[in-house]
Order: structure tokens, then C-alpha cells, then sequence
């Protein structure tokens, strides 16, 4: 039992872990099926709704992703008006959840080749077409900035 500064003991809070993952599906459903959500009840809907979340999925598509945009910039907005917002906006359509895109070596090495050559974006996927692996180790060594998150 923890006591505050004057003695008195402390009442702890008992902490419920549910699984977001189950509320993420049933809200992205319902926000590109136009259904309301009733939630369970004793669950709070500020503690369930995780806007980067929901906001990346639904930019995934074309159509949703200028209303994802206005929400990207009212961040400060409580979250269930986000969610009212996407429910009232977004057209109904069936719509799938996308694999986030994530970064990949073959970006790390474009970086690289942009800086040691000074070109553009076309230009160093050009070159990344026709330089080899022992070239790309040379450029890698020469482009070395040292430090702790460029250690591997």
C-alpha cells in the first residue's frame, strides 16, 4: 500500500487491459459502413479510439484520404468527434484494411546515393538500377555519419 506526503494511504487503481485491436475493427467497420457504434458497456470510447490508427487506415483509400487530412490537422479535437466526423463524412463503401507502408533498405540505399552523387529522386533510382553491391559498399562507407543510431 503507498502512502502520499501526509500519511494517508493511497487507493490504487485497478487497471483493466481489454484488447484495442478488437474495438480498431469494429470502428474502422463502422465508420466505411456508416453503422453506429454502441460500445460495451463500462468501456470508454476515449480509451478505445486511436486516431493515428484509424486516420492511417482510411488513408489508404483515394476517397477518404482529403477527410483524413482535415482530421490530421485538428488534432486537439476529443475523439469522438474525430469519429462522428469520419461517420458523417466518409461515403459508404467496403473498403480493406492495407498493410501500413514501412521503410526498406532499398530507401536507405537511394538516400545514400542522393546524397553522394547530389541528384534527384529519378536519378538515383537510375543509378541503384546499375551500381553493384561492392559500389553501393564503397558509398555506404563514404556516406558514414558514425554515431549510435547509424551503428548497426
Amino acid at each position: 500500500m503507498k502512502l502520499d506526503l501526509y500519511g494517508d494511504p493511497i487507493a490504487e487503481e485497478v487497471v483493466e487491459e481489454k484488447k484495442k485491436d478488437n474495438y480498431f475493427f469494429m470502428l474502422f467497420d463502422s465508420i466505411t459502413n456508416k453503422k453506429s457504434v454502441t460500445l460495451e458497456s463500462g468501456v470508454d470510447f476515449e480509451n478505445v479510439y486511436e486516431p493515428y490508427i484509424i486516420n492511417t487506415s482510411l488513408s489508404q483509400s483515394a476517397d477518404s484520404i482529403m477527410y483524413v487530412n482535415d482530421m490530421n490537422n485538428l488534432p486537439h479535437l476529443p475523439k469522438s468527434l474525430q469519429y462522428e466526423y469520419f461517420i458523417n463524412t466518409i461515403r459508404r463503401r467496403s473498403r480493406r484494411i492495407e498493410k501500413f507502408l514501412r521503410k526498406s533498405a532499398e530507401s536507405d540505399d537511394l538516400e545514400i546515393v542522393k546524397e553522394y552523387y547530389n541528384c534527384s529522386n529519378q536519378k538515383a533510382k537510375d543509378a541503384l538500377l546499375i551500381l553493384s553491391e561492392d559500389e553501393l559498399d564503397y558509398i555506404r562507407s563514404k556516406t558514414y555519419k558514425g554515431g549510435k543510431e547509424n551503428d548497426k
